[in-house]
């Protein structure tokens, strides 16, 4: 058996998980840089700065530069809903905020029966927030019985 120590274990699960968000992120259409974004909206990359704190924009940090998922943007523009989404997610960090876009929302019937998957990118493009908001209400949050 290896000896390893909690800080080598604590890295390599944190290089792990920054692999497994580049994966998914990639699956998920990957993302864009800060300059590209800028030029995606027709605005300069001072209102972008603005446009990612009071939207809020999703976005993260890579390298001491700022990344935008493309998942959030379409024909041009942000996608209606995302600036609610974002609000409601204030309290979460910025990975896992972006994280929350590719996650899955079930519904159920009254028996407890799972009928329906869908991610929450999908039903933000559906237009359909409720269960979206009443979602990013619930992350982040731990329930003490």
């Amino acid at each position: 058996m290896i000896d390893e120590s909690w800080a080598d274990r604590l890295e390599r699960m944190k290089r792990k998980g920054e692999e497994r968000f580049r994966t998914l992120l990639e699956n998920h259409g990957g993302a864009l840089s800060a300059a590209e974004t800028a030029d995606l909206l027709g605005c300069s990359l001072e209102s972008l700065d603005e446009l990612r704190e009071q939207v809020p924009l999703f976005a993260f940090q890579q390298n001491a530069e700022w990344h935008y998922p493309n998942i959030q943007f379409e024909r041009g523009s942000v996608l209606p809903g995302i600036a609610e989404v974002g609000q409601a997610l204030r309290h979460l960090d910025p990975i896992s905020r972006v994280q929350f876009l590719f996650s899955t929302v079930q519904f159920g019937d009254r028996k407890g029966n799972l009928c329906e998957e869908q991610t929450v990118i999908d039903l933000i493009r559906q237009g359909d927030l409720e269960p979206v908001l009443f979602q990013a209400k619930l992350t982040g949050q731990q329930i003490a019985t």
